[in-house]
């Protein structure tokens, strides 16, 4: 069974990606909602947060594990596999081989505070000799947790932040965050529909189909630490009849 954690209902663009591609994965999902955003928290207390999710998962039968957290993602993930024995993915990786293959040579990329300072797609990239612009949308997240996708104020704090996007004349853009697709349309239209948009989330799902063997029946476990009500509904609302409720635990 494949566990999925994140610091909220981000993940959720992950495993909606995975399930289109094999609808049978079984998979069991945390989202520690109790303390998103996970961007704007020390590297000490982003490691301590991923081992508690880690521990949670295994603990209810995860064999294989991701972290579908960009800001996890971007830290050393070497250091949280030295503590366990089963395989642990991170969504990094996916979306730096998408940008790879389809850029022209410019590359801008969005994320939380935590992910845009490690500079860890900027480094990635440049390797490949691409060019990088890094633009911190800190804001997102939370806007996206209280379920305001389709408010006005949502859509102008996109513009605002997808300005600098669009006058950097990069010609992709990464959505450095697993929470940024449920956003794809406002950020698709405050550019202009001008720049190539790699979602992390599907270019994790297409790497981890290819990777792992993620055969099962369907089964699907739903838990978060905080907003259950809040979650319900999202959840509801992105993966339809996939989604069976979620139940409240603590870590």
């Amino acid at each position: 069974m494949l566990g999925i954690f994140d610091s909220g209902v981000g993940g959720l663009t992950v495993l909606k990606a995975l399930i289109r591609i094999n609808p049978d994965i079984d998979f069991i999902y945390l989202g520690d909602t109790a303390r998103v955003p996970y961007g704007n928290k020390s590297k000490k207390t982003i490691f301590r947060y991923a081992h508690d999710d880690i521990d949670f998962l295994i603990r209810n039968g995860a064999t294989q594990i991701l972290s579908a957290c960009n800001t996890v993602s971007s830290l050393p993930l070497e250091n949280l596999k030295s503590s366990y024995k089963i395989p642990i993915y991170g969504v990094i990786e996916p979306a730096v081989t998408a940008a790879v293959r389809i850029t022209k040579g410019k590359v801008a990329v969005i994320g939380t505070k935590s992910t845009i300072d490690s500079h860890i797609y900027k480094n990635k990239l440049n390797r490949h000799g691409i060019e990088v612009f890094e633009q911190a949308t800190p804001l997102l997240v939370p806007f996206i947790e209280e379920g305001w996708v389709n408010k006005a104020i949502t859509d102008d704090l996109v513009n605002i932040y997808m300005k600098p996007i669009v006058e950097s004349n990069a010609d992709t853009l990464i959505l450095g965050c697993t929470h940024y697709p449920m956003l794809y349309e406002n950020i698709k239209s405050a550019t202009g529909g001008k720049l190539r948009i790699i979602s992390s989330a599907d270019a994790t799902a297409e790497f981890l189909s290819k990777k792992i063997a993620l055969n099962g029946s369907g089964n699907t476990k739903f838990f978060a630490t905080d907003s259950v009500e809040s979650f319900k509904k999202i959840g509801a609302a992105f993966l339809a009849n996939r989604f069976n409720g979620v139940k409240e635990v603590s870590l």
